[in-house]
């Protein structure tokens, strides 16, 4: 019985994690109003019973899917050369996930939230997703700038723009997408004004950076 117990467990976790990612991957392509715990248990090949077992709720899974996503983005920022810069790291990890994002298949659902005037915020697993990259984010610029992130404001300023400029070239892309169905064309424009919003964002950053050295020198 014992020996058993063992695989019991890995089973269990493997189930977890499958429903996470499906989790993942529908609340990023379909939205998080339009997803079902349903859809979840169907894209994990599992039944909703099995998703209950491991979860109460919808706000449950939520949380648990965009923390396995921030989890996956600090693996990218620690496998990284680590002569790479913050903005490189991020720059990596936009152009990583944009195209499987897309490859999964964007809904019209999404296309739709893009398009519109409100805050992407207003999706729930958007709002923990954001609010994990922002912490992310943050204590890596710190590290990078060499300051305390809890009494200085600059790291955790960037870390807002980044995302920022995220949501900048979605909201400036999908303007331009008529069809759900040419990913190809959608990826690289996107990844192009994410680039150029991330350079941006690294020059005025480095900017306010060296007024700081120049200000904690003189004083």
């Amino acid at each position: 019985m014992g020996t058993k117990y063992p695989k019991r467990a890995h089973k269990k976790d493997q189930n977890r994690h499958k429903l996470e990612t499906a989790a993942c991957i529908l609340f990023s392509t379909k939205g998080h109003q339009y997803t079902t715990l349903s859809n979840i248990a169907d894209k994990a090949n599992l039944h909703v019973q099995t998703l209950y077992r491991h979860f109460k709720n919808k706000e449950e899974i939520t949380i648990a899917a965009a923390n396995l996503v921030v989890h996956d983005c600090r693996v990218h920022f620690e496998c990284t050369s680590a002569s790479d810069s913050v903005f490189e790291k991020w720059r990596g990890w936009v152009s990583k996930t944009v195209p499987f994002l897309f490859s999964e298949g964007i809904s019209k659902h999404k296309i739709n939230q893009w398009q519109s005037s409100y805050s992407l915020l207003n999706d729930r697993f958007l709002l923990f997703l954001n609010s994990g990259y922002e912490n992310l984010l943050t204590e890596h610029l710190a590290a990078e700038f060499k300051v305390d992130m809890n009494n200085e404001v600059l790291p955790r300023l960037i870390a807002s723009m980044l995302l920022s400029g995220n949501e900048m070239a979605l909201k400036t892309c999908a303007k331009q997408i008529n069809s759900i169905d040419d990913k190809s064309d959608y990826t690289e424009l996107i990844l192009n004004k994410s680039d150029e919003l991330i350079d941006k964002i690294e020059k005025i950053a480095q900017s306010y950076h060296e007024k700081y050295k120049l200000t904690s020198i003189k004083n």
